[in-house]
């Protein structure tokens, strides 16, 4: 079978055409995993300071990584709404005894302005016989990207694991 001229062209045009389109449709998918490690190093940074804020009892910075409207979605307890009552619910917490917080995340993928993570939180607390004891929850973060920041959005965990 022989082709013709024109034919040829329009098989040449037809490859050309399907390696643009291969690389265009390409580009997304590797920006996107470039795009989530640059994501979840941010996260992680942010993770890294909550644990500190918490750690030093400054919760007022705590509450400052979440946005204006951000939720605590605490088990077993009431859906807690806004920096001053996010501020109020983690100093509580401290005023409880919880110290020595270590975040991990275990998975972190973003999705334009909005990103979820899920990981494993470790935290000591006094027991009622006054010695410390190390408590361990999985939890689940929606992130939203505000001025160029990542804040946590809404915040769940789990009860501690019995031991």
């Amino acid at each position: 079978m022989s082709l013709n001229k024109e034919e040829v062209l329009t098989m040449d045009g037809i490859r050309r055409i399907l390696l643009v389109l291969s690389f265009i449709l390409a580009w997304p998918l590797a920006s996107l995993a470039n795009g989530d490690e640059d994501v979840r190093a941010a996260i992680e940074a942010v993770n890294a300071e909550f644990s500190a804020a918490f750690n030093r009892g400054d919760t007022a910075a705590v509450a400052a990584l979440y946005t204006e409207d951000g939720m605590l979605l605490p088990p077993g307890e009431a859906v807690v709404s806004g920096r001053s009552g996010i501020a109020a619910y983690w100093k509580a917490g401290a005023d409880m005894g919880l110290s020595n917080l270590q975040l991990r995340a275990t998975e972190v993928e973003s999705h334009g302005p909005m990103a979820f993570e899920s990981g494993e939180a470790s935290f000591d607390v006094k027991a009622s016989d006054g010695n410390k004891t190390t408590a361990k929850v999985k939890y689940l973060v929606v992130w939203k990207n505000v001025d160029g920041a990542w804040k946590l959005h809404r915040d769940m965990w789990n009860d501690p694991a019995k031991q």
